[in-house]
């Protein structure tokens, strides 16, 4: 049973993270940092990120320059496996085209080339252990 609720936790958060984090609207920056900071789209993604979370996990956002950072944290690590490791990798190889999507978003919205903007997503157990990780650029 805790089995089944954990990999229904880990599909879930994958495809939250591939559906919830396109920003549309606001003004344009020269780099993504500018982007999020502005009022209207710093609200729109923010509001995306906390309808992400769910009990036991919790969302956070960095932006720094053209990096946005996204981090997923299990807030009870006693359901973490290897198994679970594993699936966080390949839930987040299998959606790599949407997040790559995502982030053509983000060079389009500050006019930049693309591939200027990065996504990393990243997930922690409760002690801040990196779980999967992975990085993205638009192609």
């Amino acid at each position: 049973m805790k089995k089944r609720t954990l990999k229904t936790m880990v599909c879930a958060a994958v495809m939250a993270l591939a559906l919830s984090v396109t920003a549309c609207g606001g003004s344009k920056g020269k780099t993504l940092e500018d982007y999020y900071n502005d009022p209207t789209v710093k609200s729109d993604m923010d509001a995306s990120f906390e309808s992400m979370s769910q009990e036991g996990m919790a969302f956070s956002v960095e932006v720094e320059g053209n990096v946005l950072t996204m981090t997923c944290k299990f807030e009870d690590s006693s359901f973490i496996t290897d198994e679970v490791k594993t699936m966080l990798s390949e839930g987040l190889d299998a959606n790599a085209a949407t997040f790559e999507s995502i982030v053509a978003t983000w060079d389009e919205a500050i006019e930049q080339d693309l591939g200027t903007c990065t996504y990393i997503v990243r997930y922690t157990d409760s002690d801040d252990n990196v779980l999967a990780e992975k990085e993205f650029k638009a192609q």
